[in-house]
């Protein structure tokens, strides 16, 4: 990974986050729930398309369209289920999922507040290692067109988080994830009682927050 001046992910307005502690992928977790409330389900409801590259051969999605090269998926029920496979699976199974929306600044900040990071890719050579060059061809076409786009990983499944930007709001749009990101730490003590207050802060991956 290179350093955030990086030439090449500034050309191409991409830089990455980690929405999710990689042991909270394997097993059914109820600290998983947070992730899936603060990261993934406010993306969804937001969403425009959602796409899965490099599915499979059988692999089981919730109201899924093959089409040629990419799955898409319908927003749904079925697919905001907080233990659902497309989002817990990495490792290969199910494959990237594209999420383009019409993000503003103040939504995605409203994301990255609950992941780790940002950090950047030295090269588009060391991002196809993670998923389909037919997943990130889409993903920039959708920046170019003024989208932002979120991608998870085939390897990682949604431990790493690929953000596609315009390019022209690259810059501003990594230094709100330098502002908004926090390292990831059990915090418990934070809200004792399991109310539902909503603490911005740091991320809500403890049992604490399991079932607001």
């Amino acid at each position: 990974m290179a350093n955030r001046t990086s030439g090449f992910s500034e050309h191409t307005g991409t830089f990455f986050v980690t929405a999710c502690p990689r042991n909270l992928l394997s097993r059914d977790s109820p600290q998983w729930l947070g992730v899936h409330k603060f990261v993934i389900e406010p993306l969804v409801k937001i969403s425009t398309d959602i796409r899965v590259y490099g599915a499979p051969d059988g692999t089981l999605l919730p109201s899924g369209i093959r089409r040629r090269g990419h799955i898409q998926l319908i927003p749904g029920p079925e697919l905001l289920g907080g233990l659902n496979q497309v989002w817990r699976e990495g490792g290969w199974k199910v494959g990237a999922v594209a999420i383009v929306t019409e993000a503003t600044p103040e939504t995605i900040a409203s994301v990255l507040r609950y992941c780790s990071g940002p950090s950047i890719w030295s090269s588009r050579h060391q991002m196809k290692k993670g998923g389909p060059n037919s997943a990130l061809t889409f993903c920039e076409r959708s920046a170019a067109e003024g989208k932002a786009c979120f991608l998870t990983s085939s390897s990682n499944g949604v431990q790493l988080l690929d953000i596609f930007v315009p390019a022209e709001r690259y810059a501003e749009t990594f230094e709100l994830a330098v502002r908004e990101c926090r390292e990831f730490k059990p915090f418990i003590e934070h809200n004792p009682e399991n109310t539902s207050e909503l603490v911005i802060d740091r991320p809500p991956y403890s049992d604490a927050y399991a079932g607001t």
